[in-house]
């Protein structure tokens, strides 16, 4: 009587892979020499390359003499986080964009970066460029995203200015810079006023124009009023024909 001994696959074990991978079987527990058999709820696997799907998977291992072992496999697949797909993003110049309000996080942590490099503070992103997301979760399962951020110049109408006029005439503060192409709005004193054709108060007009990107442009104007001098009413004088009248004493 011979005694041959059986195979030793070792203990059983637990793997945990991401949902976006899988496993090889036949990597995972050493078998050479042996004929195997892979089960899994009772029914063979039969591309052990390439698993992905959760469960207790029962080995079946033979050696040259017929003998056998058997271990178990319990594979765990975890999800990968969801940041949502990809996004474009105009940013007027001058303004910034906050990313981390565009995609989903939960608890999930976060990395940005542009052209290889990470980006500090994604919250204040004033920059064209695509920036790239990395969210992993707690199970160390990565997703990726990314933002295209298009940087728009924002329109020049020029300058705040300072206007002056005569008490009791009026100013059509329109005129004072180009808005065509664009939409305004204007206000005076900090308070929505409608197109001041006919302006007749002093004080601080604001237009903000708008262009077809959405992107805008904010001027000034401080309006003065100066009283007019006082002459005085009307006066009447008669003149016989031999004498004269100094109007510059009047």
């Amino acid at each position: 009587l011979n005694m041959v001994s059986p195979p030793s696959l070792g203990n059983d074990q637990t793997i945990s892979i991401c949902s976006d991978s899988s496993i090889n079987l036949n990597l995972v527990i050493d078998t050479t020499n042996l004929s195997t058999i892979w089960l899994l709820n009772n029914l063979y696997v039969t591309n052990t390359s390439n698993v992905n799907q959760p469960g207790i998977y029962n080995l079946i291992a033979i050696n040259s003499t017929g003998c056998k072992d058997t271990l178990h496999l319990n594979l765990t697949v975890n999800s990968i986080p969801n940041p949502g797909p990809s996004q474009n993003f105009n940013l007027c110049q001058g303004q910034s964009l906050n990313l981390n309000n565009s995609f989903n996080f939960g608890n999930d942590i976060a990395v940005w970066s542009n052209n290889g490099q990470v980006v500090i503070d994604a919250t204040n992103i004033q920059d064209s460029g695509t920036y790239d997301l990395q969210l992993t979760n707690s199970n160390g399962c990565v997703a990726s995203s990314s933002a295209n951020v298009v940087l728009l110049p924002k329109p020049e109408i020029g300058p705040s200015t300072t206007l002056t006029n005569c008490l009791g005439t009026t100013s059509n503060l329109t005129n004072i810079y180009d808005l065509n192409g664009m939409s305004s709005s204007w206000e005076f004193n900090g308070s929505p006023i409608s197109s001041p054709i006919s302006a007749n108060q002093a004080g601080n007009y604001q237009v903000i124009a708008i262009d077809q990107n959405g992107c805008s442009d904010t001027a000034q104007i401080s309006l003065t009023y100066y009283t007019g001098p006082e002459l005085g009413p009307d006066m009447y004088f008669s003149l016989c024909q031999w004498q004269t009248l100094d109007l510059s004493s009047l």
